[in-house]
């Protein structure tokens, strides 16, 4: 779960305890600091066929309802048409946390989802492609962080700052939410491609890692789910058959800072290479250190949050990938090396790198592995990661906790439209892991009933063992 917000709400729940147990007699007034963990989700659209060579994970994209244009379009002459299409998701949710007051308690939450594409061919070969998405939640949509974390690295930070004590009364909540999850236009010049607006970004041949993708990032659980757009000023050029390059300039927040780069491309018969290069921002922040400036900027009538110490610094990442498919079977290679500013506060320079492969049997089993490399995942000190890591994990400054891990997955089809699974991540850093089985029934074209099983193995304070499990059932209709 990652909180879309630059400061947790721990930090400033206990700026706000401390500061008014400190302010009633000066009149100080303050007020709760609210948080919406949102999950924001895109469904990749790759546009025209001519462009599939700048894509390197085709398996990434989600399935999605057939085409047929006389249902969905409605067309005002030979070279304009309109087509509104989408889907409808309901999850409930069954989730068991390590309760840092040792109590057991089932959460319980439900939410539901409608996506509305509404994409239109417009004169002179333009596309406008945009969608929208609404979830409502119900159920228990309020989490205390410190049933999220483990309550040692919790303890550990109180024993170091008492004042972090009352942090743990207050919550953040699961909040109804809609938004413009993409909007684009698609501009064919000549025998590129200009795409302007906020779009999918599908960047290297990972599965659930993507070491070179500095924009977006994969759901754990479920690699292939829609990902977030992203606001850039893209350019897609074939050279050939088969090569291309990609060019993408992507704002950083504001106009002041940019990310940019690209990528080249090339497909030999069954070997595909990629090198690409992007200048981005890191951002490191540093909530435990940032405790007497937030007291003093909330005594002073000042906003908290601003006050917390957040290093930034330039990140330059350069690497590549490679795909091999040879007599059924898929091997590929991922890596990037981070070039980071030296500035205080930020990260060292460190290297991502996953190879995996998959391979469908004859009688239809489906085998995959992959291992994933992370130099900048931290480790434990004392038997657990410190305050600072697991939150900046929640906020997605940080990909996971840990150096090494292995992902493992084999599903069969068992009847007509049934299909059976079992997948494990595991940690090789610290021996946690999550073991997840799973069922997925097509009961009727284009609609999907997926029933996934989580339990997590290892000590309450390693990265994938800080909760005791999680279940779903997931309904998702297309139309």
């Amino acid at each position: 779960m990652m909180l879309k917000t630059s400061v947790p709400i721990i930090a400033l729940a206990a700026v706000t305890f401390t500061v008014n147990a400190q302010a009633q007699d000066a009149g100080v007034v303050t007020q709760d600091a609210g948080v919406m963990a949102q999950d924001d989700e895109v469904e990749p659209d790759l546009g025209d066929s001519q462009w599939d060579v700048v894509v390197e994970d085709d398996s990434a994209i989600e399935g999605t309802a057939e085409d047929d244009d006389d249902d969905y379009f409605v067309r005002a002459g030979d070279d304009f048409g309109v087509k509104l299409h989408g889907s409808f998701e309901n999850q409930l949710t069954f989730m068991w946390p390590n309760q840092y007051n040792g109590e057991e308690r089932l959460y319980v939450y439900d939410y539901t989802r409608l996506r509305i594409d509404l994409d239109a061919d417009l004169p002179g070969g333009l596309q406008l492609r945009s969608d929208v998405v609404a979830r409502l939640f119900v159920g228990d949509t309020d989490f205390y962080i410190v049933n999220i974390i483990p309550a040692k690295a919790f303890d550990d930070l109180v024993a170091r700052d008492p004042r972090w004590q009352a942090a743990m009364f207050d919550k953040y909540e699961l909040e109804n939410e809609i938004y413009l999850d993409n909007v684009y236009l698609k501009v064919p010049i000549a025998k590129t491609l200009l795409v302007l607006g906020k779009q999918p970004v599908e960047q290297g041949a990972g599965y659930a890692w993507n070491p070179t993708d500095v924009f977006t990032r994969k759901e754990m659980m479920d690699p292939t789910y829609e990902k977030p757009g992203v606001i850039a000023l893209r350019l897609m050029i074939p050279i050939g058959e088969s090569a291309s390059l990609d060019f993408l300039g992507a704002p950083d927040g504001s106009f002041e800072h940019w990310g940019y780069g690209g990528r080249g491309a090339l497909r030999l018969g069954p070997l595909s290479l990629s090198a690409a290069s992007y200048v981005t921002r890191v951002k490191r922040t540093d909530l435990e250190g940032s405790m007497d400036a937030m007291m003093a900027a909330a005594m002073l009538g000042q906003d908290p949050e601003e006050a917390v110490i957040v290093s930034q610094a330039r990140r330059t990442m350069v690497g590549g990938d490679v795909i091999l498919d040879i007599e059924g079977v898929r091997l590929w290679a991922e890596g990037a090396y981070n070039f980071v500013e030296n500035k205080s506060g930020a990260p060292k320079d460190w290297w991502e790198l996953v190879g995996g492969a998959e391979y469908f049997f004859p009688f239809q089993t489906h085998l995959m592995v992959e291992y994933f490399h992370y130099g900048e995942g931290g480790e434990q000190h004392g038997g657990t990661y410190d305050f600072n890591s697991w939150m900046q994990l929640l906020t997605g400054e940080l990909k996971m906790l840990g150096r090494d891990f292995l992902f493992e997955s084999i599903d069969h089809p068992v009847a007509d439209f049934w299909t059976l699974g079992l997948s494990s991540f595991q940690s090789l850093s610290d021996g946690s892991a999550a073991i997840m089985g799973d069922v997925r029934w097509e009961f009727v074209q284009d609609a999907e009933l997926w029933l996934l099983v989580v339990a997590d193995v290892g000590d309450k304070e390693d990265f994938l063992a800080s909760a005791k499990g999680q279940a779903w059932l997931r309904l998702k209709v297309y139309f």
